[in-house]
């Protein structure tokens, strides 16, 4: 009987272990595995796997000293905390401004490790159009809001993402890393994303992404069905948030200084 409670009781002490090592690096901001074996007194072989386990999964990450900081997966996390939560009310108006110049649907989504997040949905007034779950998720790479937001992630974070297969929904599906490697790269630097059926073969979309300190924290996006979405089409409506979303970017800025402070 003691050895059945002391089998249950490992998989509990392996995990308060692990919590206690990413609170203790998310503290200090880094650390080796000698300062972790040593305050948190366990050997340096076990801090070592619990770190090593936690670096192959995103949650840590090692810097160019060798020592253990928060990676993509957590980092990404906290932003989302206080990202599309806090700036929610001050993008709703923009995104109002699309939906009447544009007449479709317009999603607020945030990146949540593989996935996009939607956060909230202005619904088309047109009779055929591309309606959501808000809560739903889609699989980044093959959606605009997921693109442009993996457009501004770090390499690491886009290394981790490619670390698993790229599933493939569609013909339009971006479904190879180095395809992925360089849509990301066309998106960061003209500053918006498109898709025409990646997820879906007859929904397409354009969407570009709320920056804090240089990484998103959210995306707004157009999205319609792909016969509506011409080349001029995709043009104009990167023309049309560039302006909105760009005006938003800066009362984001504003915003997010003054939760700094």
């Amino acid at each position: 009987m003691a050895n059945m409670a002391q089998k249950r009781s490992e998989p509990l002490e392996l995990v308060t272990k692990t919590t206690t090592v990413i609170e203790l690096i998310a503290d200090r901001g880094s650390a080796g595995t000698t300062l972790i074996a040593r305050e948190l007194d366990m050997s340096k072989a076990s801090a070592y796997r619990i770190c090593q386990t936690l670096v192959s999964r995103g949650w840590l990450s090692q810097n160019q000293a060798k020592q253990y900081q928060l990676g993509p997966v957590l980092r990404t996390t906290l932003q989302q905390t206080t990202g599309v939560a806090s700036y929610k009310e001050t993008l709703f108006p923009y995104m109002t401004q699309l939906h009447r110049l544009t007449q479709e649907s317009i999603h607020l989504t945030h990146l949540e490790r593989r996935l996009v997040v939607y956060d909230e949905q202005l619904v088309s007034t047109r009779p055929v159009r591309s309606v959501i779950k808000v809560g739903g998720r889609s699989p980044a790479h093959a959606v605009s809001p997921g693109l442009i937001q993996l457009a501004f992630q770090t390499n690491e974070y886009v290394e981790n993402y490619l670390s698993a297969p790229l599933a493939r929904f569609t013909p339009g599906t971006i479904a190879t890393p180095q395809a992925l490697r360089t849509t990301l790269a066309e998106a960061r630097e003209r500053g918006y994303a498109f898709n025409l059926g990646g997820y879906r073969y007859d929904v397409g979309g354009v969407a570009r992404a709320i920056l804090v300190g240089g990484r998103p924290v959210a995306a707004i996006s157009i999205c319609c069905p792909v016969y509506r979405l011409s080349a001029d089409v995709v043009s104009d409506y990167a023309e049309l948030l560039m302006s909105v979303v760009g005006a938003a970017q800066s009362e984001i800025d504003e915003v997010a200084g003054e939760i700094a402070a």
